[in-house]
């Protein structure tokens, strides 16, 4: 609305460069106007009421709407007739009776309607009584407001410009580019003058140095940057991208409007652009209708392929997904494979050296035991690493073959109170519980879970020693591990939680793949053995964590699930 009004009102030109800025200053105003009939009539309407009624203000637009776009006989005059027609309805049948209810009009122009006249009350027009007041508004309003449209288009003439505006729109076929090149026409056209042209409309709308480089990027789109002289097929392939850059910005039909006032073709140009599309249609030895119908179907293959595009576009990414998927699962087959491999080596070649290694350990303690220090010390740090390289053993062992289960149904809290009081707190350690009483029974391997427990505490533990480690004498530091249980419907939950380390989001995301470690000794297969493990009891394991906030791992068992023996 506000570039008609530029037009028709000269020295208003400059508001072009802040179309925006008009924008919101319309939108405020709109906001503030809403403001003020809610709180003049709002007393006397529910909000839905107010609502309904700026809905049958919006839908007096509707004839000139269609009609513009759908009938070729129509007018700037019927437009007009019908709207203000429209409006004026609107106004009597349902805004005036939102006054008279607000205590602004006497209630008698309701009951007896104007001059006493009963055909006349705003609410029952004509004697129309079976429509509730919303229905009877919206329908006297759109009678005279189509009615009006269509006599008053058919009573007066159009100009040549709504003609044409008709035709644009109802006919859009007339208003379709040719993309093809004329190769026998004359470069007479002086580029020069009609760039000067075009910087000068981008100016009214952009500013003069973005108007330079959008006049500039229209010539390289159209295929002429640096040409003196261009032909009539360049000239409207340049008038196409500078329609298309300008549209971007205050929107096509304003874009159209503003192109077909600045005059970039002068009446010569104008018939031999003519003259080439008639040209185009002799040489294709078809009807206008018949083109019109080519179009159309070349249309449809375009739109058929860009579908079939995106489509064969997501099967790739779905695939590609699949086949990462697959290479990862291969990458952990491979690994269990080796493990597995790994695993019987170490159980035959390794556990037998080991056991005399205890042995002759253990044989050299009891014979010196009256040693002096140091030798003791020695023989305690054989036998520290001789247990060390057994756990390994033994942990490898677990994740390939796994135990027999020995399954219980009971609660989870006394069992886990009693192992937590068996654990080994560090004395610098805050150490929390917080079971929840009342939990419900579940089946489970007391070994095994035992193992789920022992292992997270000791990751955690490891976690706030790595964290207390690294803290600098400016930080304070409390270590923390937390140890919770709680019940939903249908499972149970044990939750380890500490304040340490934490990880970044790959290594939490691969914390769980066997044979991954971050740490110098590590083996890789604690975290793996948890997920195992609960898996077995047909129950699932969660890892959040950040780095420098700690990690909290969940233990998720079902109370109706019996764990695989």
């Amino acid at each position: 609305l506000l570039l008609p009004v530029v037009d028709w009102i000269k020295w208003l030109g400059f508001l072009r460069r802040h179309l925006l800025k008009c924008r919101w200053v319309a939108v405020a105003g709109v906001i503030m106007i809403g403001y003020w009939f809610e709180r003049l009539v709002g007393e006397s309407y529910m909000l839905v009421n107010i609502g309904m009624i700026a809905f049958a203000a919006a839908f007096q637009f509707v004839p000139a709407i269609i009609g513009g776009i759908s009938w070729r006989k129509g007018n700037q005059a019927g437009a007009l007739l019908g709207l203000g027609a429209g409006f004026v309805v609107w106004f009597y049948t349902l805004l005036l009776p939102a006054f008279v209810r607000s205590g602004w009009l006497s209630d008698s122009l309701l009951k007896q309607g104007p001059w006493g006249i009963s055909l006349l009350k705003p609410e029952q027009l004509f004697g129309l009584v079976t429509l509730d007041s919303l229905t009877h508004g919206v329908f006297w309003s759109f009678l005279f407001n189509l009615g009006l449209y269509v006599l008053g288009s058919l009573y007066f003439e159009q100009s040549e410009q709504e003609k044409s505006l008709a035709e644009d729109f109802v006919g859009a076929l007339t208003t379709s580019h040719s993309r093809g090149r004329s190769s026998h026409r004359e470069s007479y056209i002086d580029a020069g003058t009609k760039q000067k042209i075009i910087e000068e409309l981008l100016g009214q709308y952009l500013g003069e140095a973005d108007a330079v480089s959008v006049t500039e990027k229209c010539l390289q789109a159209a295929g002429i940057m640096g040409q003196g002289r261009i032909s009539i097929v360049d000239l409207a392939e340049l008038h196409n991208e500078v329609e298309k850059c300008l549209a971007g910005s205050i929107g096509t039909a304003a874009a159209y409007r503003a192109l077909r006032q600045a005059e970039i073709f002068s009446p010569v140009e104008a018939r031999e652009l003519s003259e080439v599309y008639a040209e185009i249609l002799a040489s294709l030895k078809v009807t206008p209708e018949e083109l019109e119908r080519k179009i159309d179907y070349y249309q449809e293959r375009e739109a058929l392929l860009t579908h079939h595009a995106a489509e064969l576009e997501e099967k790739v990414k779905e695939r590609t997904r699949d086949l990462e998927a697959a290479q990862e699962e291969l990458i952990k087959r491979e690994k269990l494979s080796v493990l597995g491999q790994l695993t019987a080596i170490v159980s035959h070649e390794l556990r037998n050296p080991l056991g005399v290694i205890r042995s002759s350990t253990y044989f050299l303690s009891r014979k010196w035991a009256d040693a002096d220090e140091k030798s003791q010390k020695h023989l305690e740090r054989i036998e520290q690493q001789v247990s060390i390289c057994d756990s390994i053993i033994g942990e490898l062992l677990e994740y390939t073959r796994g135990r027999r289960s020995a399954v219980v149904e009971g609660e989870i809290n006394p069992w886990l109170a009693e192992l937590l009081d068996q654990m080994n707190i560090p004395r610098n350690l805050a150490f929390l519980r917080a079971l929840a009483p009342g939990l419900p029974a579940v089946h489970f391997d007391k070994e095994t879970m035992r193992r789920v427990v022992v292992n997270l505490f000791e990751n955690a533990v490891q976690a706030v020693t790595a964290r207390q480690a690294a803290v600098d004498g400016n930080e304070s530091y409390e270590p923390q591990v937390k140890v919770s249980t709680y019940a939903s419907d249908s499972e149970v939950f044990i939750e380890v939680q500490d304040n340490g380390m934490g990880m970044d989001p790959e290594t939490a995301r691969r914390a769980f793949e066997p044979l991954f470690t971050t740490r110098a000794r590590g083996t890789g297969l604690g975290l793996a053995i948890v997920r195992k493990i609960v898996e077995e009891h047909r129950g699932t394991v969660y890892l959040k964590s950040m780095p420098r906030h700690g990690t909290t791992v969940t233990v998720v068992i079902p109370r109706n699930g019996r764990p695989r023996e």
